[in-house]
């Protein structure tokens, strides 16, 4: 009688410990797929903000302007587009970017709203506002390519330092650990 209590006893602390296991494996791949959901949703602001990226160097230097000086209709709808994309960024920064659980991940798209933000308002010379725009693209195209790696579960492309918008020089920045052609997802 007693060693059939011990036996029943052992067999449900195994079931027990069996299902607590599977509970957290169940809550472990929950929280993985919520992130790839969340840097899914992330696709979005980033595909805002390719699309103004053309509109840069123009916003910054001031190219909307008329000749008598007052910025044009079309210049004003081009400033409210760059505002509300990095406004959305910006937003989505503080909301989705919480459900994404890879630091390394979160790190490059905030630093990829803090470049399209210094690109949209930091003064630049003309010769740095283009080359801010091939900038801004080929480090958006890295995020983007990392997002994709991460919502596919593949590893992300080696890090990347963003580039400097104001640095000397006339070479575009592009990612020394990873091929461009890999950027053209």
């Amino acid at each position: 009688m007693r060693s059939q209590y011990a036996t029943e006893r052992r067999d449900r602390a195994e079931d027990l410990r069996r299902t607590e296991e599977s509970l957290a494996v169940e809550r472990k791949e929950r929280r993985a797929e919520d992130s790839r959901n969340a840097a899914t949703m992330l696709m979005e602001p980033v595909a805002r903000l390719d699309e103004i990226v053309k509109w840069l160097p123009r916003y910054g230097g001031g190219t909307f302007v008329d000749a008598s000086g007052n910025v044009s209709e079309v210049g004003k709808a081009r400033v409210r587009e760059c505002q509300e994309a990095l406004s959305f960024a910006h937003r989505s920064m503080n909301t989705t970017l919480l459900g994404v659980k890879d630091r390394e991940l979160t790190s490059r798209y905030r630093k990829l709203v803090l470049l399209a933000d210094q690109a949209l308002n930091a003064p630049l010379e003309p010769a740095a506002s283009s080359r801010a725009t091939t900038d801004v693209t080929n480090y958006l195209r890295y995020v983007r390519l990392s997002l994709r790696r991460f919502i596919d579960g593949e590893p992300l492309p080696p890090e990347e330092k963003p580039p400097q918008l104001t640095r000397k020089g006339r070479s575009a920045w592009s990612p020394t650990h990873t091929p461009m052609a890999e950027l053209d997802v």
